[in-house]
């Protein structure tokens, strides 16, 4: 049983209230072994979690989690919240950004911040790269909590057993959608 786990819901404009937004939301920096320099803010003390956000325009570790990490800090973990590399204020560097490339920058900033075993919170992209280092090296990994999580399935697998796409590619094998446009 972990000490001070949250027992109940915060409405996030209470949370607010508890933690000012902007004392949590000024970031540190790291620089990796390989030069990268990584951006992340970090509070509260206890177990580690670390929450990895997705992947999208303007996508960061604040933007992302703003409403959840506040309330992790309060509750007595310390809570690391990197932006990925190529998001937020970390580097962005003109290399291939592959799962093994973003799972090394996040095992570099767990070394560079003495973590040895911690809570993974993904989301999205960042659900897929918190599996991958759970698969890599599960001693670093407490728990996984997975939003969304990219990388179960190939692209295109996923695409094509969706109901709506399965839809749409039978009514456009049937003309029913060039009849729809005038075609």
């Amino acid at each position: 049983m972990l000490p001070n786990r949250p027992r109940r819901i915060i409405p996030a404009q209470q949370q607010a209230e508890e933690i000012p937004m902007g004392a949590l939301a000024q970031g540190r920096f790291v620089t990796l072994p390989d030069g990268l320099r990584l951006h992340y803010i970090e509070a509260g003390e206890g177990e580690p979690v670390v929450f990895i956000h997705g992947s999208g325009p303007g996508a960061s570790g604040h933007g992302n989690f703003k409403q959840n990490y506040p309330t992790f800090a309060s509750f007595g973990y310390r809570v690391i919240v990197p932006d990925l590399p190529g998001y937020g204020a970390s580097d962005k560097p003109e290399t291939t950004y592959s799962l093994d490339f973003f799972v090394g920058a996040l095992a570099g900033l767990l070394d560079a911040l003495d973590i040895q075993r911690c809570v993974l919170v993904g989301n999205s992209l960042g659900g897929a790269i918190a599996i991958k280092l759970a698969l890599d090296a599960p001693q670093r990994v407490s728990r996984l909590v997975l939003m969304a999580p990219g990388g179960l399935m190939e692209k295109e697998q996923y695409y094509l057993q969706m109901e709506g796409i399965q839809k749409m590619g039978a009514a456009f094998a049937n003309g029913e959608l060039n009849d729809a446009a005038g075609m």
